[in-house]
């Protein structure tokens, strides 16, 4: 292992830049669960077209938005307290 300069630079978020980073990527992951669940169970959902799927994927972000928020939400008042 080499000492010295690394070829890819650490990126310095702050601490409250970084918690919303976090929440973004776990929205994503969500996100991206939801169409997992979409593509390989599509008899589960019927015959949707295109707008009824998107329609469904903005409700469940915003269910999965106040899911974390609810799940974090003491820790996040704790974190910004102190």
């Amino acid at each position: 292992m080499r000492h010295g300069k690394s070829l890819t630079p650490a990126i310095r978020l702050s601490p409250y830049l970084r918690m919303v980073a976090l929440m973004v990527w776990m929205l994503f992951l969500y996100i991206a669960t939801r169409m997992l669940l979409y593509g390989f169970s599509p008899g589960l959902f019927g015959n949707q077209s295109a707008g009824q799927i998107f329609y469904l994927l903005w409700v469940g972000l915003r269910f999965d938005l106040s899911a974390l928020l609810y799940i974090n939400g003491t820790f996040i008042l704790i974190y910004l307290i102190l």
